[in-house]
């Protein structure tokens, strides 16, 4: 996509998940006819991350996490022409002459194609753990190409290796390991021995030890083996990942090894000049890279004053990078938005029908009466979608 002359202004978005999905539907829904929304995503539909963990336990819903993204331009559906969804992988991004390379992904054929654009949304978050990355490179997974049936074949492999294994050790006690336990001791009861190992002594750490405590005793109670306070010695691990020590010199070994350990944020297209010593992008509160205005960094990849990593805080932020880049498109000396984050609030499922709440005003609250899919349908109705064919 090259620049020709009277052509629109373009807004390049990377990325639509989380982040990007909402800073698309606020652009599109305010910005005037001469500008458009580019988007490369690598996935062809919306990937719901949250639920991941149990749909690789539990058969049957894999289909509900794949969103489609029919309505990814809904509020202004009237100019069909105006904006556009690649399904893409992002190659390179040139600053310097404001523009990006991407390689379609249906489409090898047409090569290595470059896209300019006036201001870019960076929305392609973080590198996620191998239990809920689909383009994971491991070998236990086949070459992915972002389509919802590779990605419902995935899962269905996730939930075979689980059914197959006697013995499972789980390392990392965030929410994405305790959700995984809890769902692998409640489906499975005694028939497997599932062991959870955390570095520290405290699972769910960015949070009040209460959460920790009533994780802890639900896990407990599931007999789940809790192994606390001491960090994996990744030189010990074994080439088929079955058996590795601790540092503090404890053995762990199972048929089946999760790693569920911390994202990395997606940001090396970036350059490190960009970056702090985290790897996240640096930003200012206005949320543009603090070395270049016209670079808007939301959702995990973003360095973000504290923030944490969840959906609703790159909702927030991707309110704030858009209705800043619309400001911009008026008016280039526009005074901005500033982004303050909330505090830390989450929810984590405990098996099949318990969770735990904390909320951003601080409450604590035990959730029972959970459902197995984790309502994943309501993902399709909030983004305007019938539920009537959960494979489209």
């Amino acid at each position: 996509m090259t620049r020709t002359s009277g052509a629109r202004k373009t807004i390049a978005v990377l990325g639509a998940s989380y982040a990007g999905h909402r800073a698309i539907q606020v652009l599109v829904a305010s910005l005037s006819e001469d500008w458009r929304v580019v988007v490369l995503e690598r996935n062809t539909h919306a990937n719901h991350l949250y639920a991941f963990p149990r749909m690789s336990v539990v058969r049957g819903h894999e289909q509900k996490v794949f969103i489609p993204y029919t309505n990814i331009f809904k509020p202004a559906l009237g100019l069909k022409d105006q904006h556009v969804l690649l399904h893409a992988n992002v190659i390179e991004l040139d600053r310097g002459n404001r523009r990006v390379s991407y390689e379609l992904i249906d489409d090898k054929t047409a090569g290595i194609q470059w896209l300019y654009w006036d201001y870019l949304v960076y929305a392609l978050g973080s590198h996620l753990p191998d239990p809920i990355n689909v383009w994971s490179t491991s070998q236990q997974v086949s070459r992915y190409d972002g389509s919802k049936l590779m990605g419902v074949k995935w899962l269905r492999d996730a939930q075979d290796r689980i059914e197959a294994a006697k013995s499972i050790v789980i390392i990392g006690g965030g929410a994405l390991g305790v959700q995984l336990a809890t769902d692998i001791a409640v489906m499975y009861g005694t028939s497997k021995k599932v062991t959870l190992t955390h570095s520290r002594a405290q699972l769910l750490p960015r949070f009040d030890p209460w959460m920790h405590e009533k994780a802890a005793a639900r896990l407990s109670e599931l007999g789940v083996e809790l192994v606390l306070g001491s960090r994996v010695d990744v030189g010990s691990v074994s080439s088929d990942r079955k058996s590795f020590k601790l540092m503090d010199g404890r053995q762990l070994e199972a048929d089946l090894t999760l790693f569920c350990l911390g994202q990395t944020p997606n940001t090396q297209l970036l350059g490190e000049s960009s970056l702090s010593e985290s790897g996240m992008a640096r930003v200012e509160r206005t949320l543009h890279l603090s070395d270049d205005k016209r670079i808007f960094v939301i959702g995990d990849a973003a360095d973000a004053f504290g923030a944490i990593n969840a959906g609703h805080t790159a909702w927030d932020q991707a309110e704030i990078a858009a209705k800043n880049i619309l400001a911009l498109t008026n008016n280039d000396q526009a005074d901005l938005i500033e982004y303050t984050p909330t505090p830390p609030a989450i929810k984590v499922s405990l098996g099949i029908e318990q969770a735990i709440r904390q909320t951003m005003a601080g409450e604590l609250i035990e959730v029972d009466g959970g459902t197995i899919d984790l309502n994943s349908t309501s993902m399709w109705t909030r983004r305007g979608l019938g539920t009537d064919d959960l494979w489209l």
